[in-house]
């Protein structure tokens, strides 16, 4: 939207200075949303860096099987806030 002449009639945009198309900029859009919906939730994978570093060596298998468990306790933490969030809503 234009927010040029303020308060005298609804501001509408010619299509003709779109780039591309409206169907490919939606779906580019939506492309975009899809990739940082994963980034979000992926955010779970990051741990402390002493966490990260038992996976480099044997045995701790106890505390890695805790870990994971974390992460993917998290990665569905943040599924579930993602979903809930309305980004219309202030």
């Amino acid at each position: 939207m234009r927010f040029e002449e303020v308060g005298r009639k609804p501001f509408l945009n010619s299509i003709s200075s779109l780039p591309t198309s409206k169907r490919k900029l939606k779906r580019a859009i939506k492309e975009r949303i899809r990739l940082l919906y994963g980034a979000y939730i992926s955010l779970a994978s990051f741990v402390p860096d002493e966490d990260a570093e038992l996976f480099w060596e044997d045995g701790h298998d106890k505390k890695k099987r805790a870990i994971l468990g974390r992460v993917i306790w998290e990665m569905g933490k943040n599924r579930k806030e993602i979903e809930e969030f309305h980004p219309l809503d202030t």
